[in-house]
């Protein structure tokens, strides 16, 4: 592929034009011929800058992005010493959560929620379908069931078992006696029931 050197010295008269680079004349076109070409890069990284998906992609700090989030009065998150504490990847992914909510609102659910998550650093779910909201639920409980870190079963050889629950809810006997037209407990003073099938 030409470069931009080779491109000038084609427009030049053949007299200028020899088989072995001219000594003088290559260098001095070679320079301007660079300076078009980083021109031309420049150029590129300043139409990518206009988009949130490339502007400062692959930078090592943030510049171009910092200037888009001044639009929505956002900056990076720094320390005292000035220096960022988000890479530019955090806050390319932290200037698009800032925009939705507010492109969005703040007075849904989700948008405190974002607003909440934003205060405290947090990452949550973008949709309100990802949420685990409380009222659409169609059970009123929550079951969690995460793995011990610290099984011990399979070095003391003792069976593994498995046990689930229930939410907390009042206390229910059921019996096979039927109750309904009472019964005297006068006499017997212990009463042994089973919980569950167990004594």
């Amino acid at each position: 592929m030409p470069t931009k050197t080779d491109r000038i010295l084609s427009y030049l008269p053949h007299t200028f034009q020899s088989a072995p680079r001219a000594k003088v004349l290559y260098p001095v076109v070679d320079a301007f011929g660079n300076e078009l070409l980083l021109g031309e890069n420049s150029l590129a990284e300043i139409m990518l800058s206009h988009w949130v998906d490339f502007a400062d992609k692959n930078a090592e700090r943030i510049n171009d992005l910092e200037k888009l989030a001044a639009l929505y009065a956002l900056a990076p998150r720094r320390d005292e010493d000035g220096l960022d504490l988000e890479t530019v990847e955090e806050f390319r992914e932290h200037l698009k959560r800032y925009v939705r909510t507010f492109l969005e609102g703040t007075v849904t659910v989700q948008g405190i929620l974002r607003i909440t998550a934003e205060a405290l650093a947090l990452r949550i779910a973008h949709e309100t379908e990802e949420l685990d909201r409380w009222w659409t639920r169609l059970r009123d409980e929550v079951v969690n069931v995460e793995a011990s870190l610290d099984d011990a079963t399979a070095l003391l050889n003792f069976d593994r078992t498995f046990a689930a629950g229930a939410s907390e809810r009042a206390a229910k006997v059921t019996g096979t006696v039927d109750l309904s037209g009472g019964i005297e407990l006068t006499g017997p003073s212990v009463l042994r029931f089973k919980v569950d099938g167990g004594g």
